[in-house]
């Protein structure tokens, strides 16, 4: 049985453990395997995931911040 699907939209297990393995530091190569088999996204793919969740993450701080400010 497949544990990913095709679509990657589909499942976010390969994305989760991607970023399970990054914050690991696991070796790029490593990751780089994982993503050929299909467990884990791409060291790429992983980069971009946190650089997104690390933008959002900083506009909801600035937002809490100025929510403290104005109340």
């Amino acid at each position: 049985m497949w544990l990913v699907s095709s679509n990657s939209r589909c499942n976010p297990v390969p994305a989760v453990f991607g970023l399970f393995v990054h914050a690991a530091n696991t070796p790029e190569k490593v990751i780089d395997v994982l993503a050929r088999i299909g467990l884990s996204i791409s060291p790429t793919s992983i980069n971009s995931t946190v650089q997104s969740l690390s933008v959002a993450a900083k506009r909801k701080i600035n937002d809490a911040h100025l929510n403290a400010l104005t109340t």
